[in-house]
């Protein structure tokens, strides 16, 4: 019985801290399902911060339904003055090989690119994310605020 009200509690005291706090729930497989804190008084961002960002419109369309109106969760994987480099469907930064292109639709960054002052490329930690690899450079404007990992479902 008290493992049970235990249990209860913490689902109720879970649910008020997303209610009521900056608390946010995760369920897209790009970054690991769980609960992320919401940072936003700190605009600075670098390597490897999740942050939360508004994908371009058009590839809003290759999106599953159910995420289509949601804001996506990504890792920093390029800051001012890496190098992006996307060839025969690789990506590239700095010369170092992070991931494959996998899906069949408009890819924004051709050949080389480096980015500039507050110019970020961004990844899921899924290959099945839809991500930088596509939609290219995020400016700093397009993210809403930088999150961190309180608890992730393994």
């Amino acid at each position: 019985m008290l493992k049970k009200l235990r249990n209860i509690t913490i689902y109720i005291f879970l649910g008020l801290a997303i209610i009521f706090y900056k608390f946010r729930i995760n369920v897209s497989n790009s970054v690991p399902v769980g609960i992320y804190y919401i940072i936003n008084f700190d605009k600075e961002y670098k390597l490897e911060d999740y942050v939360v960002l508004k994908e371009p419109k058009e590839y809003k369309k290759y999106e599953p339904d159910n995420l289509k109106e949601l804001l996506s969760l990504k890792k920093i994987k390029g800051v001012k003055g890496d190098i992006i480099e996307i060839k025969n469907s690789k990506v590239y930064i700095n010369n170092k090989l992070i991931n494959n292109i996998i899906y069949d639709i408009p890819v924004k960054i051709k050949g080389k690119y480096t980015l500039k002052d507050n110019e970020y490329f961004v990844l899921g930690e899924n290959d099945t994310s839809l991500d930088s690899r596509y939609y290219g450079v995020i400016n700093k404007k397009d993210i809403v605020y930088k999150a961190k990992s309180v608890w992730k479902y393994e």
